[in-house]
C-alpha cells in the first residue's frame, strides 16, 4: 500500500500534528508541509497516488477537526486602527507610504491585514486579531530611521538596506550568543562605501540606531553610569547633551530624557534600566533611552578590504521577548523609513460582513455544487460509478485545500477560490472522461492536455500573486495550489479509480 518514502512523509506529518496539540504554532508548518507532499508526489508515490491521496486528505481533516480554520476579516469582523499623517500628500505619495506600511507589517506575521488610504491623510489599516492595536502600535507610528555610526561618521543608512533581504536570526551561534539578530544586505554602491569608510577601523564598535534622538538632553546620574567615557562619546555622536543629577537644572529647549516626572514640558520618561546603556565584557552594547539597538565590533576581514560585506548583522539581548523585539527590528527595517509623522487617531470594530453561518453556508454551497456536478455526471454518462469517483476526488480536494489555507486566514477571497477549485476539478476529470471512455484515448495523451491547461493557468495566476493587492492573493494561493495538486495528484487518481471501477484496465500516468 505505501512504500518506505510515503511512510516517512506521512510520518512527519502525523508527529506535526500531534506536537500542535501542545504547541498551535506548529498547525501553521503542517500546512506548509501540505503542499511540500503535494509536489512531491513523483518522487515518492508516482505509481501509488490513491492511498497517498487519501492519507493526506486523512491527515488534512484531523487537522481541520483539531484546529479549525483562521475566519479573516469577512467572517469574525476585526478591528480598524485609524491614522493620520501630519500634512496632506499626493497620491503617489500616499500609495508608497502604504506600500511601506505593507512591508513593515508583513514582518510582523500578522494573520490578515488590509492597509487603506483614504483622501490625502487618513489610512485605514484593518486586521481581524483583537489586539491589532498593541501589535502595530509601535511599529507603525516609529519612522524607522537607521543609521549606523562608526567613530562619528554615518557608514550606514536604512534607504542602503535590500528590504527582501532583511531575515530575523534566532540560532544563538550565529549570532555570536545574543538573544535575537536580524541579518540584512545592503545594495552595491552603498556597500562599496561602507568598506571605505570603515577601512582600518578594526574592532572598533559600530553603533546601531534606530530612530536615534538628536539634539537633547538627558539626566543621568552619575554613579549609576557605566563606562562614561564611552557613553558620552555616543551621546556627543547625536548632539545629546548631558544634565547630572546633582547638577540638575531644566533645559530651555529641546526634549529632556529622564526616567522621573520633572516638570518639563518636552520631557520623554522611561524606565531606570532603558535610562542607563547595557553593558558586557566591559563595553556598550545597547541603550534603549537613545535607540541604540545593537553595538557589533567591525571584523579586521571587512576593515582591511579583503572581505566584500555582503550581509550585516544586528544583535540584541531580550531574553524574555526576543522574537517579538527581532519582529519589530526586522519589520521597521524591511518597511524602511517613513518620512512622515503617523498619529493614531481612533480605532473601530468592524462588524463580520458576513458571519460564520455565511461561511458555514459557502461550506454546504460548496458540497451542493458538487453533488449537483455529480448529478449531471450521472446523466451524462448514465453511470453512478463515475459521478461518485468524481465527487469523492473534489471532496477529497477542497478538504485539503481548506486545511492549507484554514490555518492562515480564510476569508472571502479564500472561499471564491475554493469554488473555483472545486469548478477546475470537475471540468478536468469531465475532459478525462470523455477523452478516456468516448474517444478512447489513453491517459498519456490527456495527462499532456491536462498539463498545458495547468501550465497556462498558472502562468496567468502568478503575476495576480505577485502584483495584487492582499485581498485577492488569497484567491490566487489557493487556485495555484489546486492546479498542482491536480496535475500531480488527484487527476492521476481519478484516473486510476476510472480504470479499477469503470474501464475494467490497469493505467498509469
Amino acid at each position: 500500500m505505501f512504500n518506505r518514502s510515503q511512510f516517512i512523509v506521512l510520518g512527519i506529518g502525523m508527529v506535526l500534528l500531534l506536537l500542535s496539540i501542545f504547541n498551535t504554532a506548529i498547525s501553521n508548518i503542517f500546512a506548509f508541509y501540505l503542499v511540500l507532499a503535494i509536489l512531491l508526489t513523483n518522487y515518492i508515490a508516482k505509481h501509488t497516488r490513491l492511498y497517498y491521496f487519501i492519507a493526506l486528505a486523512s491527515l488534512a481533516l484531523l487537522s481541520l477537526l483539531l484546529h479549525g480554520v483562521n475566519l479573516g476579516i469577512d467572517f469574525k469582523g476585526g478591528t480598524r486602527v485609524i491614522l493620520q499623517v501630519d500634512e496632506p500628500i499626493s497620491n503617489s505619495d500616499m500609495l508608497d507610504l502604504i506600500e511601506r506600511i505593507k512591508n513593515r507589517l508583513s514582518a510582523l506575521g500578522l494573520e490578515q491585514i488590509v492597509v487603506k488610504g483614504l483622501e490625502n491623510r487618513l489610512i485605514y489599516i484593518e486586521g481581524s486579531s483583537p489586539d491589532l492595536l498593541n501589535r502595530i502600535g509601535n511599529v507603525i507610528t516609529r519612522k524607522g530611521e537607521y543609521i549606523g555610526i562608526v567613530d562619528g561618521e554615518i557608514v550606514i543608512k536604512g534607504e542602503d538596506i535590500i528590504p527582501n533581504t532583511v531575515q530575523i536570526v534566532l540560532d544563538r551561534a550565529q549570532i555570536g550568543g545574543a538573544d535575537w539578530g536580524v541579518q540584512f544586505a545592503i545594495n552595491p554602491e552603498a556597500n562599496i562605501k561602507f568598506l571605505e569608510k570603515v577601512r582600518g577601523k578594526a574592532n572598533r564598535p559600530i553603533y546601531m540606531f534606530l530612530d536615534p534622538p538628536r539634539n537633547s538632553y538627558i539626566l543621568l546620574d552619575k554613579e549609576k553610569l557605566q563606562n562614561p567615557e564611552e557613553s558620552l562619546e555616543i551621546l556627543s555622536y547625536l548632539n545629546i547633551s548631558v544634565i547630572w543629577e546633582d547638577e540638575f537644572y531644566l533645559p530651555k529647549n529641546g526634549s529632556l530624557i529622564t526616567s522621573r516626572d520633572v516638570n518639563y514640558s518636552n520631557q520623554i520618561i522611561v524606565d531606570d534600566s532603558s535610562l542607563y546603556p547595557e553593558v558586557q565584557f566591559g563595553s556598550i552594547v545597547s541603550w534603549k533611552a537613545i535607540n541604540l539597538i545593537s553595538a557589533p565590533r567591525l571584523s579586521p576581514s571587512i576593515t582591511s578590504g579583503t572581505s566584500i560585506g555582503i550581509r550585516y548583522l544586528i544583535t540584541g539581548t531580550s531574553k524574555n521577548k526576543a522574537i517579538e523585539e527581532a519582529r519589530e527590528i526586522a519589520s521597521l527595517l524591511k518597511g524602511g523609513g517613513i518620512p512622515y509623522n503617523l498619529e493614531i487617531i481612533g480605532t473601530t470594530n468592524i462588524p463580520a460582513v458576513f458571519g460564520e453561518l455565511s461561511l458555514f453556508y459557502s461550506i454546504i454551497g460548496i458540497i451542493l455544487s458538487v453533488l449537483a456536478v455529480g448529478l449531471f455526471a450521472s446523466i451524462r454518462y448514465g453511470n453512478l460509478k463515475i459521478a461518485t469517483i468524481m465527487m469523492f476526488i473534489s471532496v477529497l480536494e477542497i478538504i485539503i485545500l481548506l486545511a492549507i489555507v484554514g490555518r492562515f486566514t480564510l476569508d472571502l477571497a479564500a472561499i471564491v477560490g475554493l469554488i473555483a477549485a472545486a469548478g477546475v476539478s470537475i471540468d478536468a476529470q469531465i475532459i478525462i472522461t470523455d477523452f478516456r471512455l468516448r474517444r478512447k484515448e489513453n491517459f498519456e495523451y490527456v495527462y499532456k492536455i491536462v498539463r498545458n491547461n495547468v501550465t497556462i493557468a498558472i502562468m496567468v495566476m502568478f503575476p495576480l500573486l505577485l502584483l495584487a493587492s492582499i485581498e485577492v492573493v488569497g484567491f490566487a494561493i489557493i487556485a495555484i495550489i489546486s492546479y498542482l495538486m491536480g496535475y500531480l495528484l488527484s487527476r492521476g487518481v481519478y484516473n486510476e479509480l476510472l480504470d479499477k471501477y469503470v474501464l475494467n484496465a490497469g493505467g498509469g500516468i
